[in-house]
């Protein structure tokens, strides 16, 4: 059977279309669910704090320690990570990491309409404190099911703000991923 140039060139550019129309229509559609603006996607966060006390809370001690309970207001649960407390003394303001939740764990799940304490200790001088901590929830079906696609396309090492974008949004995870930073409460006990 001869086959003509013609007729070679037209199946490798067949072939051509088949392989690239759906990676770059992938691509494409991955673009603009990005770009896209959403209603947002951030859980609302409860935080209070109880006044200070002395005694144990899990594995922390402390003779004057304040006590925030945060509580999850949404439908879903989330995961709590990273606590920090910040204090003002004398005009400087120093950041650490607060202690673990409810004294006993660094990562914690929670559930729906659910509180869990963060136990923290700031001197008794210092005139302001805040508390901030990183949280993230289960992304959409579509994040789910694209992130392992999408995290070998977008590796972590490259330019920062598109990766660390994707990885907020849900798209290199299946998780969605959030920062609480709450405001400046007195140091009034």
């Amino acid at each position: 059977m001869n086959v003509s140039v013609e007729q070679q060139e037209r199946r490798s550019f067949y072939r051509y279309l088949a392989v690239w129309e759906p990676a770059t229509l992938f691509v494409v559609l991955l673009l603009l669910l990005i770009a896209a603006p959403g209603r947002s996607a951030v859980a609302p966060i409860g935080v209070s704090f109880m006044p200070p006390r002395s005694g144990h809370m899990g594995d922390f001690y402390s003779p004057h320690f304040v006590v925030a309970l945060v509580t999850n207001a949404t439908h879903r649960a989330i995961h709590l990570e990273l606590p920090v407390v910040q204090w003002e003394a004398n005009g400087v303001v120093i950041t650490a990491m607060a202690n673990l939740w409810s004294g006993t764990n660094g990562v914690c799940s929670l559930g729906s309409k659910e509180a869990m304490p963060l136990p923290f200790e700031i001197p008794k001088d210092a005139t302001k404190f805040r508390i901030s901590f990183e949280y993230s929830r289960d992304a959409g079906t579509i994040q789910k099911l694209l992130s392992p696609v999408s995290s070998k396309l977008f590796p972590r090492n490259i330019t920062p703000p598109l990766p660390q974008r994707l990885f907020r949004q849900g798209w290199m995870d299946g998780r969605l991923h959030f920062n609480y930073e709450g405001g400046w409460e007195t140091n009034r006990w």
